[in-house]
């Protein structure tokens, strides 16, 4: 290892070897080292577990990859890694505390050894929770409709929004809630009663279901 070569190769048969070949191109063997750091994807939290995904590392260490090696982190503080002697490059981890947050580090391992962390992933909550509470914004009367505004809650509960509910009241008279399979945060309702007041409030939707509900907004009055 470390010593520059050259190579010409001749033929051989039944009389004997020919001619040489011109000279190849200069090599020098090498040592394996352990190989670089993948490049880090996406986790998503199921119920107890959570499935990291990631890239391949650029070298190899010039030794074939056998596994990777997944750190969970709590709040910066390393947890028991996890060896996967696979070359797959998404995982399950289990055994993880439901309503824990968590970030993953992953090592690719190779003949020599394991090797350098990736970045960061993605925070996850395993066993997600309800979203928080939208803030309310501002609510725009139309004909016989209204364009209501707000903001994400605090904590989306460990889970991606997906929607928002919005509910009419009357007074303090809830009506039908109006729901949008959306993460836009201004909505309109429609099938609104002109010349009557109206307030609303606003809740946000996981994978778990509707959350809590914002404050109520300003007044309006739908007009034809």
């Amino acid at each position: 290892n470390g010593t520059t070569y050259r190579f010409k190769v001749r033929a051989v048969n039944a009389v004997g070897p020919g001619a040489y070949s011109a000279t190849s191109n200069a090599v020098a063997p090498f040592a394996p080292t352990a190989p670089g750091a993948p490049t880090i994807g996406t986790a998503s939290a199921g119920i107890g577990n959570a499935t990291v995904s990631w890239s391949a590392p650029s070298s190899t260490g010039g030794s074939a990859l056998t596994g990777y090696v997944v750190t969970p982190y709590i709040s910066g503080v390393a947890q028991a890694p996890r060896s996967f002697f696979s070359t797959a490059t998404a995982q399950t981890i289990t055994s993880l505390a439901n309503g824990t947050t968590y970030t993953f580090r992953v090592a690719a391992t190779n003949a020599v050894g394991t090797g350098a962390q990736s970045a960061e992933s993605n925070a996850v909550t395993p066993a997600p929770v309800l979203p928080g509470a939208p803030t309310i914004g501002t609510a725009v009367a139309g004909e016989g409709s209204a364009t209501v505004s707000w903001t994400v809650p605090a904590s989306d509960g460990g889970s991606p929004i997906t929607g928002y509910v919005v509910v009419p009241y009357i007074g303090y008279y809830p009506l039908a809630p109006q729901t949008f399979s959306s993460p836009a945060t201004t909505q309109v309702l429609t099938g609104l009663t002109n010349g009557t007041t109206y307030r609303f409030k606003v809740r946000a939707v996981n994978v778990v279901g509707p959350g809590a509900f914002s404050t109520a907004s300003n007044a309006v009055t739908p007009t034809a």
